[in-house]
């Protein structure tokens, strides 16, 4: 991918993209760095260059992990209208941990790949350290009433064929919607995440969307609140003040559900802190993670 390795050279720092087979899937990743070992888990089917402001910062300190789920980036594609959300996510996450051979391993999650990092955290994986969610699902099942039309499989079908049929500048108004701030949203950036799914129907974020929903709603499966108390992991949440996508003010009232849970709110910032608001992102997370 040309626009992976654009990507990797504005990100500035030394980083391998390699590629693993994973229970039959080809995975895709970057690794930086040295010391404990941080796994970055994107969200919906961004990829890993979601990280692109955050990996030089945190590589610092750690051996950073970042990869592609399945049906993002060079990973390989995936229907994303029957996947099994345990055995194509969860299960190869985990078992990508166990072939490379971490151990005592921190997770980054934002989004998905937080309601992933919880997953993993419930089955009690004995590698996994401490946990940073990044505005994650599984605290709520609410849905945005502009998303809501998505939830219908036609329609969701319908719109990522018509008028946000996957081109850059759609693209970037996907990514660009969710985002307080959008002056973090760089070329290089837009270019990676339209190349990895501009010719995959099946990979449109609509079609993922429109999986992880219910009617109008998120789907239950993702709602773990009430596992919450079972997970005895170091725990920091990092929610934007404004995300549109998962109100703060659903995601405080449960928060307090994981033991110990440390909340932090990021002021004027939508669903992605790490893009918009990097620096004090990474700061936070080192901070965290160091203690």
């Amino acid at each position: 991918m040309d626009a992976e390795r654009k990507l990797t050279e504005f990100i500035n720092t030394d980083i391998k993209i390699e590629q693993t087979i994973i229970h039959g899937v080809r995975i895709n990743y970057v690794v930086a760095g040295s010391g404990p070992t941080v796994l970055l888990l994107h969200g919906a089917n961004i990829g890993w260059g979601q990280w692109y402001l955050n990996i030089a910062a945190l590589a610092q300190h750690f051996t950073v992990y970042a990869i592609d789920l399945p049906g993002a980036g060079g990973s390989d594609k995936l229907a994303f209208r029957v996947c099994d959300l345990e055995k194509d996510f969860v299960d190869i996450v985990d078992a990508f941990v166990k072939d490379r051979k971490l151990t005592k391993i921190h997770i980054v999650g934002h989004s998905f790949g937080g309601w992933i990092a919880l997953k993993l955290a419930l089955k009690a994986v004995t590698y996994l350290d401490k946990i940073v969610l990044v505005d994650s699902l599984g605290f709520t099942n609410y849905m945005p009433r502009k998303y809501r039309l998505i939830s219908i499989r036609f329609f969701a079908m319908f719109l990522s064929k018509t008028v946000m049929k996957p081109t850059k500048e759609n693209m970037k108004e996907f990514l660009a919607d969710v985002m307080y701030d959008v002056s973090a949203l760089k070329a290089e950036f837009v270019e990676y995440f339209h190349e990895g799914i501009h010719k995959e129907r099946l990979s449109h974020p609509f079609m993922l969307i429109n999986r992880l929903s219910g009617l109008f709603k998120m789907n239950n499966e993702l709602l773990l609140v009430d596992q919450f108390w079972k997970i005895d992991r170091p725990t920091l949440l990092i929610m934007g003040e404004k995300d549109p996508l998962i109100p703060l003010a659903k995601v405080s009232k449960v928060a307090n559900l994981i033991r110990g849970v440390q909340l932090e709110v990021f002021s004027k910032t939508g669903h992605a802190p790490s893009i918009e608001k990097s620096t004090q992102f990474n700061e936070m997370v080192v901070k965290f993670l160091h203690i």
